[in-house]
C-alpha cells in the first residue's frame, strides 16, 4: 500500500495520445509557416507509415498461428472457425451498411479543392467476380503473399499452418508454437516502439500536408473524421451490442 500511495501519475504530456494531438497541432503549424519549404520534414512522415506496413504481416501471421494452434484438436479449431467467419461476416457487412449510410448522408469530399501535383495512378475498378476474390485468398505463393501485403492471403496461410501444427507430434508442435509465440512477443516489442514514435509520424505528415495544399485541406478532413466517427458510433453502440 506504501508503494502504491507514494506513486504519482505520469503529467499529462507524458501520455501518447496528448503527444500525438500536440504532433499534430505542431506539424500543421510549422506547414503553415515554412510552406513548401517543408520538404526537409517529409521523409520522417515517410518512414513512419514504412515502419507501420514492416510489422503488419508478421505480426499477423505470428499471432493466428500461435491462436491456432493453441485451440486444440482440429475439429474444435473447425467449429470455432466457422462460427468466427459467419461473426465476420455479418459484423463487416453491418459495418460496411453503416459506412454507406454515413458516406452518403454527409458526403465528406463534396466540393473539396485539394491541389493535387499531379493525379493519382493506379485507381481502378476492380473486375474480379466474387468467386475469382474467394479464390485469391487462397495464395499460391504464401511468400510472395507477404511481401505483397495480401493480407488475406497471409490469415488463410496462418490459419491452415495453426491448424496442422495441431496435427504434429508433441515435439514439432511445441517447437513451432515456441517459435511462433516468440516471434510474436518479438513484434509486440516492435509495435510498441513504433507506436511511440507516432508524435513524430504525425508532426511531420501534417506538416506536409499543410505545407503542401495549406489549410484548405482541413475541412475536407473534418468531414471526413467526423463520417468515420458516426459509423463508428453506430457500429460500436448499436450493432455489436444488438450481436452481444
Amino acid at each position: 500500500m506504501g508503494r502504491l500511495a507514494g506513486r504519482t501519475a505520469s503529467p499529462w504530456y507524458a501520455q501518447l495520445h496528448w503527444q500525438i494531438l500536440i504532433g499534430m497541432a505542431g506539424g500543421a503549424l510549422v506547414g503553415a509557416l515554412l510552406g513548401e519549404r517543408v520538404w526537409f520534414i517529409a521523409p520522417l512522415g515517410d518512414v513512419f507509415l514504412r515502419l507501420l506496413r514492416m510489422i503488419i504481416v508478421p505480426l499477423i501471421f505470428s499471432s493466428l498461428v500461435v491462436g491456432t494452434a493453441g485451440l486444440g484438436d482440429a475439429a474444435h479449431v473447425g467449429r470455432l472457425g466457422a462460427k468466427a467467419f459467419l461473426y465476420y461476416l455479418a459484423s463487416s457487412s453491418a459495418a460496411i451498411a453503416a459506412g454507406l449510410i454515413a458516406v452518403n448522408l454527409i458526403r465528406p469530399g463534396v466540393g473539396a479543392d485539394l491541389p493535387l501535383e499531379a493525379m493519382p495512378h493506379g485507381v481502378e475498378v476492380g473486375a474480379e467476380s466474387i468467386g475469382e476474390t474467394l479464390l485469391n485468398i487462397i495464395p499460391q505463393n504464401p511468400l510472395a503473399a507477404m511481401a505483397e501485403g495480401n493480407i488475406l492471403a497471409v490469415i488463410f496461410f496462418a490459419l491452415i499452418v495453426g491448424l496442422f501444427t495441431t496435427r504434429l507430434p508433441e515435439p514439432g508442435r511445441v517447437t513451432i508454437m515456441r517459435l511462433a509465440q516468440a516471434i510474436f512477443d518479438v513484434m509486440m516489442l516492435i509495435t510498441d516502439f513504433v507506436i511511440r514514435l507516432a508524435p513524430i509520424g504525425v508532426f511531420a505528415l501534417m506538416a506536409e500536408i499543410v505545407g503542401t495544399t495549406g489549410l484548405q485541406a482541413f475541412p475536407p478532413l473534418l468531414m471526413y473524421m467526423m463520417t468515420v466517427t458516426v459509423s463508428l458510433a453506430v457500429h460500436a453502440l448499436l450493432t455489436l451490442p444488438v450481436v452481444l
